[in-house]
């Protein structure tokens, strides 16, 4: 399978949800709320295509939210995993709390509505993550701090979550309930007042008693404002230290996924080539990449790497010259003091390189956000807007001093890994940390098998030991003292058809420890039922399997579990050239028949010895 084929798959999947109007498994009104405010949700309303998203500082449930076109108004409550959906058409979406009568409102501020996948790459509206950050405009303006609006707007969440202490707890499966009985006490927080007018005030009118003024006051401002709803739940508010670690875990689990280069989606007016490309006037660079970044913020992976000598000229821009391509890798950085590769901001840090034979290449600028980064100022205008302004540090920018090179180059979170995992199945349903041999069959033989573990972070990797040992999440130490390696995420996890599956994604990159006959990736999407890789697993009997779930064509359905959709490995080692091929086609819809050799693996699995 090469790469066009699995972004073709994972275009028609993200299609099929948009038709739907209520992608990444969102439930609406889950809650059975009866509040006044909830009247409607975006599935509802007709011809409408919705836009779906979360809302994460862990999960909040039960949030209210608001959205409009010309169609009708959405008034509706987060789903158990923060879901949400609003038409395409709406603006912007309002986020609040309210008592059963909604008569007194928390206003927590509000987002655009807006794709976050390349249309150019994917023809569908994306999927939005709002977190206190983008609520308070950290996200959009690349901010490098916590403003007193995210630390305070995460502060007041926890107040809804009964655990103690819960600000301190990090979990993809924790979630923030604001349950109607809580929100009912949003009334302590009422002006104080003398008129004797009061009374006759009509029962439809709204009181905010918090807004954007309240939630930017310092810690101490805020403390008093609060102290009444605090005294009436009866639970400590969170510092902001303590949020300001919070947010910092958040932004983790909301950029975790794998990420590629979009190929012919981003082309320039000078290349129209994916990945890296650059020039010294002698000679061109390529570099084809497979980034994966985990809930923890680590990242690994490889590339496919070429310098290319044009004699003078550097007119090939197609990457029609691929003669021998190299393997390039950078491994995990395991010191948890520098697990996160990304700023607050989103900008690159500067200790990510690609080391390869013709020196190392150093990404020296470039901001994720709303799951790209972009090489240059026309597709960052085509993408986020004609009116938006590109700010120079936001652009993709690579140097490789060894060659006297630079360049630019495009990224995009090619995968949909979910920021929170249904509480109901992880891991209520899964018996965690669970440990599993990764098994490689060529059409004729074994090519080759690895242990992994999946850990209750949502985090999987090596078993390099076989121990089935119990592994130290933020070291990957395990009990026996071996040093285990990150090598993929659960992107999400999901029920169907009365089986329990997880959605992996995996990517072993290139070191010492791996065999290099199982370098290489699978690739999945994180939507629920629709997802390319999933894994069935029912613990009762020991039984685990993987299957690619593409979507019949006929019914517009998962694909039924069994041996004609088994998973499909990509080896690097083996179709890296395959690889080059596909790029020397600046449409990137056809390729060489080679495609089709020996680079296609099938994966199973089998349970840990008990």
């Amino acid at each position: 399978m090469n790469r066009y084929i699995v972004w073709l798959l994972a275009s028609l999947l993200l299609i099929s949800l948009a038709g739907c109007g209520s992608g990444g498994g969102s439930k609406l009104n889950s809650q059975n709320l009866t509040n006044a405010s909830v009247t409607a949700s975006c599935s509802s309303l007709s011809g409408v295509t919705c836009i779906a998203g979360r809302f994460i500082d862990d999960a909040v449930a039960n949030l209210h939210y608001a959205c409009s076109d010309a169609a009708g108004t959405v008034q509706s409550v987060t789903d158990a995993g923060g879901g949400f959906s609003c038409p395409n058409d709406s603006g912007q979406v309002d986020f609040y709390l309210i008592n059963n009568a909604g008569t007194v409102k928390v206003d927590l501020g509000s987002v655009a509505v807006t794709q976050t996948s390349d249309t150019t790459g994917l023809t569908t509206p994306g999927y939005l993550v709002v977190t206190p950050r983008t609520l308070a405009g950290e996200d959009a303006n690349g901010s490098e701090t916590y403003s007193n609006t995210s630390l305070n707007i995460t502060r007041f969440l926890f107040l809804f979550e009964p655990l103690s202490n819960a600000i301190a707890t990090i979990s993809p499966a924790n979630v923030i309930t604001a349950s109607l009985p809580d929100q009912e006490q949003l009334a302590t927080l009422m002006p104080v007042t003398t008129s004797t007018a009061s009374s006759s005030t009509a029962t439809s009118s709204v009181t905010t008693v918090l807004s954007a003024s309240d939630f930017s006051l310092n810690e101490a401002g805020f403390n008093a404002k609060v102290q009444p709803l605090v005294t009436a739940l009866a639970r400590p508010l969170g510092t902001q230290a303590q949020a300001s670690a919070h947010l910092d875990a958040t932004l983790n689990a909301t950029r975790a996924g794998l990420y590629s280069s979009p190929g012919s989606a981003f082309a320039s007016s000078s290349v129209s080539t994916a990945g890296f490309y650059g020039s010294n006037g002698t000679a061109q660079l390529f570099v084809d990449p497979y980034l994966m970044y985990d809930r923890a913020g680590r990242v690994f992976g490889f590339a496919v790497t070429d310098l290319l000598s044009c004699n003078g000229g550097c007119a090939n821009t197609t990457n029609s010259l691929f003669s021998g391509a190299e393997l390039s890798v950078f491994s995990p950085d395991l010191t948890p003091s520098s697990f996160s590769v990304f700023s607050r901001g989103g900008q690159w840090r500067d200790t990510l390189t690609l080391p390869g034979s013709e020196g190392v290449v150093s990404i020296s600028q470039g901001r994720l956000y709303r799951d790209h980064i972009m090489d240059n100022a026309n597709n960052y205008q085509s993408t986020y807007g004609a009116s938006v302004q590109v700010p120079l540090a936001d652009l993709g920018q690579f140097n490789l001093p060894q060659q006297g090179m630079s360049g630019s180059y495009a990224l995009i979170r090619s995968t949909l890994v979910a920021p929170t995992l249904d509480p109901s199945i992880w891991p209520s349903k899964v018996v965690l940390p669970l440990s599993l041999l990764l098994t490689f069959n060529s059409t004729t033989q074994i090519v080759g098998q690895l242990g992994i573990t999946i850990l209750p972070d949502g985090n999987i990797v090596t078993d390099l030991n076989r121990s089935c040992a119990s592994v130290d999440p933020a070291t990957l130490v395990d009990a026996k003292g071996v040093q285990q390696y990150p090598v993929g995420v659960i992107a999400n996890v999901f029920s169907y058809n009365g089986a329990t599956y997880l959605s992996p994604v995996f990517l072993l990159p290139v070191i010492s420890a791996i065999p290099t006959a199982l370098q290489g990736v699978i690739v999945g999407e994180s939507d629920i039922q629709q997802t390319l890789v999933r894994l069935r697993i029912d613990p009762s009997n020991y039984q685990y399997q993987m299957y690619a779930n593409a979507i019949d064509t006929t019914t517009h359905l998962p694909l039924p579990d069994g041996p004609s959709n088994p998973a499909v490995w990509m080896n690097f080692y083996q179709i890296r050239l395959v690889l080059a091929a596909v790029n020397s086609s600046t449409s990137g819809t056809s390729a060489p028949s080679s495609t089709t050799a020996s680079g296609t693996l099938i994966s199973s699995l089998e349970n840990c010895p008990p």
